[in-house]
């Protein structure tokens, strides 16, 4: 997340900042759109993602995680007016709804399996759709239930509010090369 200065700041970067200072080594915050930090860390372009990320077994095959550092889970930001509504059973996935999530994530996946007849509409920036949610254009996003208060916090008076409780229950850990077991074992190690 970003503050109103642009400054990238979260639990995820307090974390990033804590391990660099353990671990004595310089930290450098790199970003990226989300649907690509698999693939950059893949090819080099850093050493580790911290970023809100899930530990699933697709992702697991492809990197290694350390952690869980955190148990999230997707919840649904909407229109206060709409929470009511859309607590009744089979609300959610029908053609007469729009949901937004990030390029990527579980909270994309969970709208294609779980709302099939849903329109869904990824973003590399999920701040993006919060005035489209206010305006109405969409219904609302998905996302990782801290982000959610984030947003919350952050916009008090606009009338959004948090569909309870969350979807799913994620455990976020920390992304790291494939072949590097040893390095995977330190970030543990100070993560622990």
């Amino acid at each position: 997340m970003k503050n109103r200065a642009g400054e990238l700041v979260g639990l995820d970067i307090d974390l990033a900042r804590a391990l660099a200072d353990a671990m004595d080594l310089e930290l450098v915050l790199i970003q990226r759109p989300f649907a690509d930090l698999l693939t950059d860390l893949a090819n080099n372009d850093f050493d580790l993602v911290i970023s809100s990320l899930t530990i699933t077994p697709a992702r697991n095959a492809r990197v290694a995680f350390a952690g869980p550092y955190l148990i999230s889970g997707a919840t649904l930001l909407t229109r206060e007016s709409r929470v009511g509504e859309f607590q009744a059973a089979g609300v959610l996935d029908s053609a007469d709804r729009t949901w937004g999530a990030l390029a990527g994530s579980t909270g994309a996946d969970l709208v294609r399996d779980a709302f099939p007849k849903a329109r869904l509409e990824t973003t590399d920036d999920l701040g993006s759709l919060v005035p489209r949610i206010e305006s109405g254009e969409i219904d609302g996003l998905i996302a990782d239930l801290p982000y959610v208060q984030f947003i919350l916090a952050r916009n008090p008076d606009s009338g959004l509010a948090v569909l309870p409780p969350p979807f799913t229950t994620e455990p976020l850990g920390i992304a790291l090369p494939a072949g590097s077991p040893l390095f995977a074992n330190l970030v543990q190690n100070y993560l622990n």
